[in-house]
């Protein structure tokens, strides 16, 4: 169990990484379509990451419950 020591300090720091890229890119102005390609490829990363980090926490949450459901 050692791989997972630390995997949610780093899935929440990409979430804070992506999503500071995301405001940065929001605040600035679109004007080409590539600026809007770079928009959304930032929104779907922030999404995913965000998804990430939930789920990892859900997970735990239910190993966690069916460990203690086990406990007579």
């Amino acid at each position: 169990m050692d791989f997972y020591n630390g995997f949610k300090r780093e899935l929440l720091g990409q979430v804070k990484a992506d999503t500071l890229r995301y405001k940065t890119i929001e605040q600035s102005p679109a004007e080409t379509s590539e600026d809007m390609l770079m928009f959304y490829e930032s929104m779907f990363k922030r999404h995913h990451s965000d998804w990430a980090f939930n789920e990892h926490s859900r997970v735990n949450y239910m190993l966690f419950k069916t460990a203690l459901d086990g406990v007579p």
